[in-house]
């Protein structure tokens, strides 16, 4: 199943877009409903922070992966960023 969160915002393995100067709520603190893997395809000067953590330095290649419910942010670069993400769902085992 493919979410949409509207234009640029795609999830489940697309493309997305930030570009600077544009209002994003991953400029902001918050979490996400699902375990996602992000892959930094193109940025330039972008960080990602945990909370409680330093920021560190987008670059080109990057994987990393994001918990479900963590605290995270971006912080905005130069240019436009790109990355693939991946939500895989949390299977709960009863």
């Amino acid at each position: 199943m493919e979410i949409n969160f509207g234009e640029p915002y795609w999830i489940n393995g697309e493309i997305v877009e930030f570009t600077p100067g544009d209002s994003y709520p991953d400029l902001q603190w918050h979490t996400d409903p699902e375990f996602e893997e992000v892959e930094i395809l193109k940025g330039e000067g972008w960080h990602f922070q945990w909370k409680g953590g330093m920021p560190y330095l987008l670059k080109q290649g990057m994987v990393f992966d994001i918990e479900q419910g963590e605290y995270h942010r971006l912080i905005e670069g130069i240019g436009t960023l790109k990355c693939r993400i991946i939500s895989k769902c949390q299977i709960k085992k009863i």
